[in-house]
């Protein structure tokens, strides 16, 4: 079951989520936390083991529920 957090600042996620860095959903660095605003990279998203946390709106959030169960969910209304 994901983890979701509503996001309020960036300070604040480290309380929540162990990450070395943000990157792009394409990251190759492992513990990375990316942003997702736009369905085409859902399955990029996905498919990358390397990212532990997305930053994203409440409808993509509910659309990678129980596809990748490890991801933290982090909701705002401006992901990017």
């Amino acid at each position: 079951m994901n983890t979701t957090i509503n996001f309020t600042n960036y300070s604040d996620l480290s309380n929540h989520v162990q990450f070395s860095h943000f990157g792009l959903i394409s990251s190759e660095t492992p513990a990375t936390i990316s942003f997702l605003e736009n369905r085409k990279f859902l399955n990029h998203l996905l498919n990358n083991h390397n990212i532990c946390g997305v930053i994203t709106n409440h409808e993509l959030a509910e659309q990678i529920k129980g596809k990748k169960n490890d991801l933290i969910l982090i909701i705002s209304n401006d992901p990017r």
